[in-house]
């Protein structure tokens, strides 16, 4: 036994001493001889297993996240943008759309609003009316009713704009569920009039070259649609899509047709003109696309700052038509 101690690399145990009490040999433990230098190691080696296998306290009751953060993970952009999550915001966030339940970017109709308050732009549009009215020679009464009629319209978009995004900061009955639903069907009846007369407007400053006069037709019928589906079938879905499918049949193929005819016809002294509906496109891609999203100035703050720029240009160049026809050329 002792050659076989040796043999795997042990001590061999000392031979046992006579007249010991005991008749059975020792029977020694290799590890213990061997090992003694690297017993603390072991030991702290083994703690992390002994602290896993330590029972867990049991819980009264299963731990439940808040409703916020259980069901942040699981938002998806519905409609126009994500929707809006109660508390945990910024100081300085505002109440989503009580309608829809979006939340309201921080700077949702501040350009329309702040026209609105302080007048500005009812000044500007009664201002182009008078001048149109001034150059008498070059605007007969058919026309000036189109510069009113155009005017009109988009004062009626700041108006009501104004009257659908700011609700939270007015307040009482005017921040309802009902209100909003008022305030947006006529909203979209607003752009779909800003398309129509501006598609008359031009067209008569253009002569009314090729199809623009069937087409004016078409676009006043389209806006009647509007009018119908807003009131009878908006908020629902249904109306949603019909309402925003006949607006873009009006931009991108009414409007579209009087761009393409103002190029053909004449180039050389209408093709500044075609500016305006350069500034209003941006934003009908935005508001289309719905991006970017952002929860101060979002897409549909560029869809504003787009429209704005474009009844902007749209007033001075058709002054500057009036001293100046464009039709003129167009023999």
């Amino acid at each position: 036994p002792r050659g076989f101690w040796r043999w795997c690399g042990f001590s061999p145990p000392p031979a046992a001493a006579a007249g010991s009490a005991s008749c059975l040999p020792r029977i020694p433990h290799p590890f213990a001889h061997n090992m003694r230098g690297h017993s603390v190691p072991l030991l702290l080696l083994c703690l992390p297993a002994c602290a896993a296998l330590a029972p867990a306290p049991r819980l009264s009751s299963p731990v439940r996240l808040p409703l916020q953060q259980r069901l942040a993970p699981r938002l998806s952009a519905v409609g126009d943008e994500v929707p809006a999550v109660g508390g945990g915001g910024a100081a300085d966030a505002r109440p989503p759309y009580l309608l829809t339940g979006l939340r309201r970017p921080r700077f949702r109709g501040s350009a329309m609003g702040w026209l609105h308050r302080t007048g500005l732009w009812y000044v500007l549009a009664t201002a182009y009316v008078a001048v149109a009215a001034a150059l008498g020679s070059s605007a007969s009464p058919g026309r000036l009713a189109l510069r009113v009629l155009a005017a009109a319209a988009t004062c009626a978009n700041v108006w009501i704009s104004d009257g659908y995004h700011n609700g939270d900061k007015r307040g009482g009955d005017a921040y309802t569920a009902a209100a909003e639903t008022v305030w947006l069907r006529w909203d979209y009846v607003g752009i779909s009039s800003v398309l129509t007369t501006q598609l008359w407007l031009w067209s008569a400053n253009f002569g009314w070259p090729g199809a623009t006069a069937l087409l004016g037709g078409v676009s006043g019928a389209a806006s009647a649609s509007v009018l119908a589906l807003a009131q009878a079938v908006v908020p629902r879905k249904a109306g949603h899509t019909a309402v925003k499918l006949l607006m873009g049949v009006q931009f991108g193929v009414l409007l579209g047709y009087l761009v393409r005819a103002m190029f053909c016809l004449c180039p050389a002294a209408c093709r500044v003109n075609a500016t305006i509906f350069w500034l209003y496109l941006p934003g009908l891609v935005a508001y289309a696309v719905k991006r970017p999203q952002h929860a101060s100035f979002g897409f549909h703050e560029f869809f504003h700052s787009s429209v704005l720029l474009g009844h902007s240009a749209s007033m001075l160049l058709d002054v500057a038509n009036l001293l100046s026809p464009c039709v003129a050329c167009l023999s």
